[in-house]
């Protein structure tokens, strides 16, 4: 019944529900964002990431990588 009843609201209140999401997207994006010489940055997720990301550009550099 819940499904119903919330599947009945999508689709009466569609431009709502499809500003709101927009809205809170924007809202979270920002908390992920630093402004530096106006150029905007978005944060990475964790220590990981720059992990990743170092691995990624050896890779895109080297052609390989290689694990120690």
């Amino acid at each position: 019944m819940i499904d119903k009843q919330f599947a009945d609201f999508q689709v009466t209140n569609k431009v709502q529900l499809q500003q709101q999401v927009q809205q809170t997207s924007a809202y979270f994006k920002q908390g992920f964002e630093y402004t530096e010489n106006n150029h905007t940055y978005t944060f990475l997720g964790d220590l990981d990431s720059y992990y990743w990301l170092r691995m990624a550009r050896n890779i895109e550099a080297h052609g390989m990588s290689v694990m120690r």
